[in-house]
C-alpha cells in the first residue's frame, strides 16, 4: 500500500491528489493556520517559502473570535496573512462613526485603502513585538544576544539541555538525565617492549565511557503533521539546532527518540528507511539513536 493511499485512509476528507508536491505544503499551512499562534506562523512561513514578502491584512468583523490568526491566502510572489486584529476589527481603537465613512459609496473605497495600508505596517509591528528576539528590526544581534544568554545559563546542564529540546521538540516528550557516554579516544599503537597497559590500543583508539547527558525524546506518532517521519526530523533539527548551540560546549551527549506507535519501519542502513507501512509491525515503542558522543564544536 502507497503512502497516498494510506494518507487517504488516515484523513478520508482530503483530497489526495493534493498531496504531493509544494501544494500539498500550502494546503496543509492554510488548514492548519488558525490553530497557530501569530510567530509561530510567521517563522513557518519564512522558513518554508522564503522567497515570498509577507503582507499582514486585517478581517473586518463586529465581533470576537477565537484565534488571532484568521486565514493565510499564498500567491506566487507574496503570502497574506488575515487577523483577527486590526483598525477594522471588533477591537479596533477607531471610533463608531468610521463605520459610516466606509459604508459610504464615495469615500468608503478610499479610507478602506488607507486603513489597509495601517494595518499592514500595524499588525506587522504587532507580530514582531510578540517575540522580539527574532526580529532584526527590532532587536538588533538578537543571535548574539541569545548565544551570550545560552553560555550563561550553562547549555550543558541537564536543566538547560532540557528547556533547549522543550523549545526545539514542542511536540513530543522531552527527558534527560546525567548517564556514562561512550567515547572514542586516540591510544598509541602498542610496540613490543614500549606499550604501556591502558595507553595503547589495537586500531590506535580505545572506547571509554565519560560522564554526560541521556536525552530522551518521545513521539507519541511514527510522524509528523506533514507526513515526515519523526526520524528524519527529529535528527535535522538536532543537527541545525541542538548541536551549534552546544558546540563550544564539550559535552557528551546521547539522543534517543522513542517512538510509541512504532508502525513497522523497515530499517536499511543507518538513517535510511524503507516506507512506514505495517509490513511486520514492531513492538512500540522503537527506539532510535540520534546522537551519541561528544557534541562538534562549532
Amino acid at each position: 500500500m502507497s503512502d497516498a493511499m494510506t494518507a487517504a485512509r488516515e484523513r478520508p476528507d482530503e483530497d489526495p491528489a493534493e498531496e504531493d508536491g509544494p501544494a500539498a505544503l500550502e494546503a496543509a499551512i492554510r488548514r492548519r493556520a488558525s490553530a497557530l499562534d501569530a510567530p509561530a506562523l510567521i517563522a513557518l512561513l519564512r522558513e518554508k517559502l522564503p522567497d515570498r514578502a509577507i503582507r499582514f491584512r486585517c478581517h473586518p468583523s463586529l465581533s470576537t473570535r477565537s484565534a488571532i490568526v484568521h486565514d493565510v491566502e499564498i500567491a506566487p510572489d507574496h503570502v497574506v496573512v488575515t487577523l483577527n486584529l486590526g483598525l477594522r476589527s471588533s477591537t479596533s481603537p477607531l471610533p463608531s462613526y468610521f463605520l459610516e465613512l466606509l459604508a459610504h459609496p464615495r469615500a468608503g473605497p478610499a479610507l478602506e485603502g488607507v486603513l489597509a495600508m495601517l494595518d499592514d505596517r500595524l499588525l506587522r509591528d504587532r507580530v514582531d513585538a510578540l517575540l522580539p528576539e527574532r526580529s532584526e528590526r527590532l532587536f538588533p544581534r538578537a543571535a548574539d544576544v541569545r548565544r551570550d544568554a545560552l553560555a550563561l545559563a550553562r547549555p550543558a546542564s541537564p536543566l538547560a539541555l532540557h528547556w533547549l529540546l522543550e523549545k526545539v521538540y514542542p511536540e513530543l516528550g522531552v527527558s534527560v538525565r546525567r548517564a556514562p557516554v561512550r567515547r572514542g579516544m586516540p591510544a598509541q599503537d602498542p610496540r613490543l617492549g614500549q606499550a604501556v597497559l591502558g595507553f595503547a590500543a589495537l586500531g590506535g583508539e580505545a572506547e571509554i565511557t565519560a560522564p554526560g547527558l541521556d536525552a530522551i525524546l518521545v513521539a507519541e506518532e511514527s510522524t509528523t503533521w506533514s507526513g515526515a517521519p519523526w526520524a528524519a526530523e527529529a535528527r535535522r533539527r538536532l543537527d541545525a539546532r541542538v548541536l551549534p548551540a552546544l558546540g563550544d560546549t564539550g559535552l557528551h551527549l546521547r539522543v534517543i527518540l522513542l517512538d510509541r506507535q512504532a508502525d513497522g519501519r523497515l530499517e536499511l542502513v543507518g538513517a535510511s528507511h524503507l516506507g512506514f507501512e505495517p509490513i511486520v509491525r514492531a513492538r512500540p515503542p522503537k527506539a532510535t539513536l540520534l546522537f551519541e558522543g561528544r557534541v562538534p564544536p562549532t
